[in-house]
């Protein structure tokens, strides 16, 4: 039987910035967020700023957690951050990067570069329910209204958080550029929020 994969990448992440889970999750919390019972300083003055909020979200965006108990990400997530990143480095107009001579990167990201195991155990600094935090955060939307704020709430893990994982390639020549997006993580990371450096990650090759 053919094994196809040419080069395996063992690799360690571990985040600079706090990650957000991005799963939704069925519990009201904060439900008397409107009553005054937020201590987050710059979403009270979004709000004051603006004026008015146009909605709670009750739900929680979380992690999802494997049958022993673990936080962990979907090896999907790592798959999409490849393509996002192949996307961003592309958008640079120095043609200097490995990203600028892949082409058709959506469809080998897809087909010949993979990621294991499926479910990648999250490991926290300390224990989970000591550094576990419930982060809320002011979203904008437009409306015919004008400007309104809509709340939403995440599980937030803190920085120093780490992941292992493999990368298989069925095209050894790939390594360059998986290394590449790896390396954009230090500016662009995982989870919900990214656009405010939340997520963002360096990371290691292991042996």
């Amino acid at each position: 039987m053919q094994d196809f994969i040419e080069k395996t990448i063992k690799v360690k992440i571990e985040f600079t910035e706090p990650i957000l889970g991005a799963v939704p999750r069925d519990k009201e919390i904060y439900t008397n967020y409107i009553a005054g019972q937020v201590k987050q300083e710059t979403l009270r003055e979004e709000i004051e700023r603006i004026g008015e909020v146009a909605a709670v979200d009750k739900r929680t965006c979380g992690f999802l957690m494997d049958e022993d108990g673990n936080l962990v990400l979907s090896n999907h997530v790592i798959k999409g951050f490849f393509k996002e990143a192949a996307k961003s480095i592309r958008r640079i107009s120095a043609k200097k990067y490995e990203s600028h001579k892949m082409t058709a990167y959506i469809q080998k990201v897809d087909t010949l570069i993979h990621v294991y195991p499926r479910f990648i155990t999250l490991h926290t600094p300390e224990p989970v329910e000591e550094c576990m935090e419930e982060f809320q955060r002011a979203c904008r939307v437009s409306t015919p209204q004008g400007d309104r704020i809509t709340l939403k709430n995440s599980e937030r893990l803190p920085e120093g958080t780490t992941a292992e994982f493999e990368i298989q390639l069925m095209d050894e020549t790939h390594e360059k550029v998986v290394k590449e997006w790896l390396d954009y993580g230090r500016f662009h990371g995982l989870g919900e929020w990214r656009n405010a450096d939340y997520g963002r990650f360096e990371w290691m090759e292991l042996e």
